[in-house]
């Protein structure tokens, strides 16, 4: 896993260096404060309209996908976890927090069959339509960097759902683990942390999952929980 964090992603052009030739992504510009304009997902009200018009199945997954991702991008409070858990007010925190969200929305829609395994494309295809977007709104970028810190992302994305469904599926060593090596890249300076993130997942997968089908792919309503407070020793 070590190889998945690549020395582009998280040293010289985070750090307003000079990868990939210019700066892409500079470590010191902030996500958290950026909020898209209002036509950014102005299009999901659009299909939602046309859904109820020719009221296909197809379309209005595709509608709760988008919404299903506005519920992590709009709901979830980034500046809380970067505080808790110490983390910069950067772009790739940005999306570690946005990542571990998505994935728990995912396990939640993947129950519901070939409908929930459309649903998750819909929702990975508007994340990534959302960190693009996040990318360039960050100041001047090189295209063909941001292109290639995207992949980058990609691939890190489908290896981190990996490790962390192995870690739901194990104990809470195994998915401590993953969070470890994956959230906090290897670097966390209490172990109190990582467990109080496992306690958050335990939590928020148990609440998704008695969520219906129809609170998950027709009017989707995800609420996150708040970060659980480890008892006193």
């Amino acid at each position: 896993m070590k190889g998945l964090v690549t020395p582009s992603l998280v040293s010289s052009q985070w750090q307003g260096g000079v990868g990939y030739n210019n700066p892409v992504m500079p470590r010191n510009k902030s996500t958290v404060a950026f909020a898209p304009n209002e036509p950014e997902f102005g299009f999901v009200k659009r299909m939602m309209k046309r859904a109820g018009w020719f009221n296909t199945s197809k379309t209005r997954l595709r509608v709760s996908g988008y919404y299903l991702y506005e519920n992590v991008a709009d709901k979830v409070d980034y500046a809380l976890f970067f505080k808790e858990f110490k983390l910069s007010d950067t772009f790739f925190s940005w999306f570690l927090v946005t990542e571990l969200h998505v994935w728990m929305t995912l396990v939640r829609v993947m129950a519901e069959g070939k409908d929930g395994r459309f649903t998750r494309n819909v929702v990975v295809e508007a994340m990534w339509s959302d960190t693009a977007t996040r990318a360039k709104k960050l100041g001047p970028v090189n295209p063909a960097g941001v292109k290639e810190q995207i992949h980058d992302l990609s691939q890190q994305f489908n290896a981190a759902l990996l490790s962390y469904d192995e870690g739901l599926l194990g104990d809470d060593r195994v998915l401590a683990g993953a969070i470890w090596r994956r959230f906090f890249q290897r670097e966390v300076d209490s172990p109190q942390g990582i467990e109080r993130l496992v306690s958050y997942i335990r939590q928020q997968v148990k609440l998704l999952d008695a969520l219906t089908r129809e609170e998950v792919l027709l009017k989707p309503n995800i609420k996150w929980i708040s970060l659980p407070n480890l008892p006193e020793t």
